[in-house]
Parts: structure tokens; C-alpha cells; sequence
């Protein structure tokens, strides 16, 4: 089976075009990570910014979470490029639903799933040229060569970028302390999701849900501040002792940190499959919770 830099190693020198997943600050990390291997393995890439010609280009769509049932940005780019691309590869991605679209899918199309059941999933259609299985892309990021000493980050004003501070206090009635106050007064960080894909886990009144405060840049094309959200979340990480959450990335951040690490599961057992493909006895301080407490 291939990993991400044998997969990788076949484009060296090619010209790619990449269309990373947007998103929240979790997006953030594996968008990083992206740019850093299309680096290392000397692909010549262009983002896709906006409405470029594709025509008989070969498209890399940004790994993630995004071609599930709650979300349909990434089938619409999917659907809009498959049948002019000279070949479209969609980075390591949980698959769910959209069988419409995954039927539609030719011979120039590879599908990489980061877990198990998403790779049956699309095993499923054999109109699609290469069905692939490989870990989630921030498993390859080396933090401490990537962004050496990770200064503390104790308040979230000093991270998140003004304008979503001004919106939070003015349009949704957030009280400015939230992003004022310390957080170094305790070694435990509750990081819970307050999105669609929440669970019925009991959030604390003190919970943070990180990568949804912390991201410069949703589409995720301006490679600087990609970076910059990514350090930023691992700063924010660092400073804790033990943390709780629901959300995929933080809770592979916290463990790529070496973090005490409570994993539970998001609202379609995405985390799950996973900490089970990944992360399961690869990381000594990483606790899994499970779903029966979400």
C-alpha cells in the first residue's frame, strides 16, 4: 500500500493545482501540512484562487472532512472540475454520502479515505480510478522542525484575529472577558465542538472550541497565514497539561505534542475511525473516550 510520499513521489516535478479545503483553524493544520509536503517532494503547485481555466490540469483537492452529508463545498468543486481534469486527486478525506457525485466519477479520479470506513465507502464505485488509504495529512507534521519553540499564548485576543472578536461581542453577545481572560490559571483545556457536528457531551461553562476561534484565513490559500493559524493553535495546545475535545484535529494536535490527551467522538464516529486507523497505540498519552459520553 502506498503512503502520502510514495503517492507524492509520482508528481515530482509536475505542475499540480490545488484547491485547498476551507474551513476552521483544524483545516488550517492540514492545509499546512499540504504545502509542506508538496515542498518536500519539489511539486510545482498553483493554488486555485478563483474561476482559472482547469482544463486537462492535473487538480489536487485539499484534504479533510468536507465531503460528508452536512457540507457540500467540496462535492460542488468535485462536480464542477471532474470531467475537464486531466486527473483529480482528492487528499486524504473522510467519505460519506454523496453517491450521486461519487457515481459520476471517472478513470482520471483518485480518492484517498484517512479511515477505514470511508475507504470501503467509496471502494464501492468501481467507475473511479484509484480508491487509496492513508492517515490524515497533520500526521506528518513535525512541529518542533516546523516551528521551533512554541512561546504561550494564555489569551485568545492575542491569537484571534480582531475582526471575529468585534463580531462575537457586537453581533453574537460574547462577553469580551472570554478573550481577555488567562487561561494559564489551569493545566486542564476543555475543546468541545459548538458546530454541526457536536455531541451530546456536557460542555463546561469554560470550554474552548479552538479551531473554530483561531483561523486567518478560511479559504486557506495564503500560505503565511495558513502557517500562521497553524503555530498559533499549537501555542494556544501547548500551554496545557490535559486536554478534552471532540474535535479531530486538536485532538490529534494534542497528541502530536505528547499532551494528555481525552479523545472523544464527533456526532458520526469520523474520530472514531480515526483514532482506530491512526492513532490507536501510537500515542502514550492519548486517552480514548469514546462515543457513549457524546
Amino acid at each position: 500500500m502506498l503512503d502520502i510520499h510514495s503517492f507524492l513521489g509520482q508528481y515530482r516535478d509536475r505542475e499540480v493545482w490545488y484547491k485547498p479545503n476551507p474551513g476552521n483553524g483544524g483545516d488550517a493544520l492540514i492545509a499546512c501540512a499540504t504545502y509542506i509536503l508538496l515542498k518536500r517532494h519539489q511539486i510545482e503547485y498553483r493554488i486555485i484562487k478563483g474561476d482559472e481555466d482547469l482544463t486537462g490540469k492535473t487538480i489536487f483537492f485539499g484534504g479533510g472532512g468536507n465531503l460528508v452529508e452536512y457540507y457540500s463545498h467540496g462535492a460542488d468543486f468535485i462536480q464542477s472540475v471532474h470531467r475537464k481534469a486531466r486527473e483529480l486527486v482528492v487528499l486524504p478525506h473522510t467519505f460519506k454520502g454523496h453517491d450521486r457525485l461519487l457515481s459520476e466519477l471517472g478513470s482520471n479520479t483518485t480518492l484517498i479515505a484517512r479511515e477505514k470506513p470511508s475507504f470501503e465507502h467509496i471502494s464501492r464505485f468501481n467507475n473511479i480510478g484509484q480508491h487509496l488509504l492513508m492517515r490524515d495529512l497533520v500526521f506528518e507534521l513535525d512541529v518542533d522542525s516546523t516551528f521551533g519553540k512554541l512561546t504561550p499564548a494564555p489569551k485568545l485576543i492575542e491569537l484571534v484575529r480582531l475582526r471575529s472578536v468585534a463580531r462575537a461581542v457586537l453581533k453574537d453577545g460574547v462577553s469580551l472577558s472570554f478573550f481577555l481572560k488567562r487561561r494559564d490559571a489551569t493545566s486542564t483545556l476543555f475543546a468541545f465542538r459548538t458546530d454541526v457536528e457536536k455531541t451530546n457531551v456536557e460542555v463546561p461553562p469554560d470550554n474552548i472550541d479552538v479551531t473554530a476561534w483561531i483561523n486567518l484565513d478560511h479559504d486557506m490559500t495564503d500560505e503565511k497565514k495558513v502557517e500562521e493559524t497553524t503555530r498559533r493553535i499549537f501555542r494556544f495546545l501547548n500551554q496545557f497539561d490535559v486536554i478534552h475535545s471532540n474535535r479531530l484535529h486538536v485532538g490529534i494536535a494534542s497528541s502530536l505534542l505528547n499532551k494528555v490527551t481525552h479523545f472523544y467522538d464527533n456526532s458520526y464516529r469520523k474520530n472514531e475511525s480515526v483514532y482506530e486507523f491512526s492513532m490507536k497505540g501510537r500515542f502514550e498519552n492519548l486517552i480514548w473516550e469514546g462515543s457513549e459520553k457524546g
